[in-house]
């Protein structure tokens, strides 16, 4: 993986990793990351990666599933993934394998006898894209969230039919802004929605594609822009990280959110699992308070 000095230095990863593997005899691969984009990015290469080196096609297993783009830096160890691995089976999905959280080598050499994908995060959309092409794989962009939105997501996967769950949502200018990762902040913004009542927007500072997103929401990547934005529009409130306080205006309500890749291990105690939890107070008082 590059950083900023090899970029810079013009360091050729990819001989790199050939010249390791010839040595070593380990199938070794390089990744054209630079320390300039965000972690989604170069996580989304490692399991495009991984998906087209080791998935190969095999015969389909009834509702099997697999779930992609998962990390501890968009799903802390706090269950969360359990949680969607438990939501799944309940509701008769098995699951094939998780990319890239509690999964063997083996398990994701199995991926495409799927029935369908679930993508909760940036990271895992093309591999998605790729096992949909070579495979026939649908998926379904979306985190579940709430009670409500759960249902909904199920539904789709049922259906198997590729959507972006996360994006079939109104948006209001005026209502409650969720900044975060595209796919997951989209899904609780339709969470909220729909177990609150209360209108929501989304604004995405990082790495995303138009399907992830509502028309109206925004894709700001700078502080100083979504600052201008929140004084601007005023909205009824703000849920984001909780370093995001300090660009908030003093007088708009804010509600942590603590998210791993945002914060470290800042608030690492206070990130909740909101897989299909009632939320119908997560936003006075917050649910994550």
């Amino acid at each position: 993986c590059g950083s900023p000095m090899p970029m810079m230095t013009g360091v050729d990863f990819d001989a790199i990793a050939e010249e390791i593997e010839n040595r070593s005899g380990i199938r070794t691969f390089a990744f054209h990351t630079n320390g300039t984009h965000s972690y989604l990015r170069g996580s989304s290469e490692a399991f495009l990666t991984i998906i087209k080196e080791y998935a190969h096609e095999l015969p389909k297993i009834k509702n099997g599933i697999n779930i992609l783009g998962a990390t501890p830096l968009d799903f802390s160890i706090n269950g969360s993934v359990g949680s969607i691995k438990k939501l799944l089976c309940e509701n008769g999905f098995e699951i094939v394998s998780c990319l890239a959280m509690d999964s063997s080598l083996d398990d994701i050499k199995k991926a495409a006898s799927a029935e369908v994908d679930l993508v909760i995060s940036y990271s895992g959309l093309a591999a998605a894209e790729y096992m949909q092409k070579k495979f026939g794989i649908p998926y379904i962009c979306g985190v579940p969230f709430g009670k409500k939105f759960s249902e909904i997501l199920i539904e789709k996967l049922r259906n198997k039919k590729t959507s972006f769950p996360c994006a079939e949502r109104e948006t209001s200018e005026n209502g409650i802004y969720i900044i975060g990762e595209g796919i997951s902040a989209g899904s609780l913004a339709a969470a909220v929605k729909l177990e609150t009542g209360k209108d929501t927007k989304v604004i995405c500072p990082l790495d995303h594609t138009s399907e992830m997103l509502a028309d109206s929401d925004s894709d700001f990547y700078a502080e100083e822009d979504i600052e201008q934005l929140l004084t601007e529009n005023h909205p009824a409130g703000v849920i984001a990280d909780t370093l995001y306080e300090f660009i908030v205006p003093t007088d708009m309500p804010f509600y942590s959110l603590p998210h791993f890749a945002f914060s470290g291990r800042c608030y690492k105690r206070f990130i909740p699992n909101l897989i299909n939890k009632d939320l119908t107070d997560c936003v006075s008082p917050p649910l994550w308070r």
